[in-house]
Order: structure tokens, then C-alpha cells, then sequence
């Protein structure tokens, strides 16, 4: 049967500002590691893998680009006081996972 995977912005909401590229380049590397070595009727269990292993990047990647609600922005202006959540200048100067610049997705119910 046909396998689909959907990469980048074709697999979430709308990006942070300036990370559509880099998430789309690393989602793809990601699914290129989790297949490459996949026997060829393994694929599909391949694939499954590769969707948990970025679940948590993913819910953070969505978090950081949604559209905050009044108490979801106190929450990250008070996560970015504690180094819970990034400023824009750090999330263009870094290259660590999503999951890894912002815990607050997880703090508030969204991953």
C-alpha cells in the first residue's frame, strides 16, 4: 500500500518566526534516519517511530508559532523570565530541538 509521511509546515500549524526552513530540514533528516535502515516491510513501522520520536518537538514547534491567548502570553513572558520559553533573538540563534527551547507546551496542557 501507499506510505505517506508529511514533513515541516505540511505536518503543523504555522511556524515561529524565521524557523520554517530549519524545521523542514530537520523533520526531513529525521525521517531519512528513521527509514534508511528500515527492512523494506518495515517501512510503515518505521514511519510510526519517526512520528514519536518528534511528537514532542512537533507540540513544542506548534506552541511556539500559535497565536497566544491573554494568560498563554503571561505564561510565556513569565517562562521567558525563568528560561522556560525563548525570545524571538533566540530561537533565530539556535539550533537545539524545540522541545528543548520551551517546556512551557508541556506545563500547559499542549504537547
Amino acid at each position: 500500500g501507499l506510505l505517506l509521511a508529511q514533513v515541516g509546515d505540511a505536518a503543523c500549524s504555522p511556524p515561529p518566526a524565521g524557523q520554517g526552513l530549519n524545521h523542514a530540514l530537520e523533520a526531513a533528516a529525521a525521517l531519512v534516519d528513521a527509514v534508511a535502515g528500515a527492512a523494506p516491510g518495515a517501512v510503515a513501522e518505521a514511519l510510526e517511530g519517526y512520528e514519536r520520536a518528534r511528537r514532542d518537538d512537533e507540540a513544542a514547534y506548534a506552541f511556539l508559532g500559535a497565536e497566544k491567548g491573554p494568560w498563554q502570553a503571561l505564561a510565556c513572558a513569565v517562562g521567558r523570565l525563568l528560561g522556560l520559553y525563548p525570545g524571538p533573538a533566540e530561537m533565530k540563534e539556535t539550533t537545539a530541538p524545540y522541545r528543548q527551547l520551551t517546556a512551557l507546551h508541556r506545563v500547559l496542557g499542549c504537547a
